[in-house]
């Protein structure tokens, strides 16, 4: 950077994404994969009853059929990297509307509640159309 007045002073620049623009991102290339148009999305944090590796929490949630289908263009996707405590997920719901995004984390809620020591806990706002 120079002033100017001719003086130079050094700068850094770290960008990159953050918060809810890193989830939007990963709903925005999806929903361009299925065709599913400008999907509602909600993003929360799942709380499994023992560590799970990522493929094991994946294959539950087919399991209860509530893995994002690219076909139908919704559903749950778990997202970033290991859990620090070993058993909180990060996940985002995706759905044609909110009443839909509102059903896939009840599903959720409900599967983990049936499973010992399971809890989902919402975090950040949902997404919508507007971002």
């Amino acid at each position: 950077m120079v002033t100017p007045d001719g003086e130079v002073f050094a700068g850094e620049s770290n960008v990159r994404r953050t918060a809810t623009t890193t989830p939007r991102a990963m709903v925005a290339r999806l929903a361009a994969r299925s065709g599913a148009g400008d999907p509602a999305w909600a993003t929360g944090k799942v709380r499994a009853p023992a560590p799970y590796p990522f493929a094991a929490a994946v294959e539950r949630l087919h399991r209860e059929r509530l893995a994002y289908d690219p076909v139908r263009g919704e559903g749950i996707v778990l997202y970033a990297g290991p859990p620090p405590d070993g058993l909180t997920r990060r996940y985002a719901a995706i759905a044609g509307d909110h009443a839909g995004v509102a059903r896939y984390e009840e599903l959720l809620r409900a599967a983990r509640a049936s499973a010992p020591g399971g809890s989902t806990a919402r975090s950040g706002p949902p997404g919508s159309r507007t971002g």
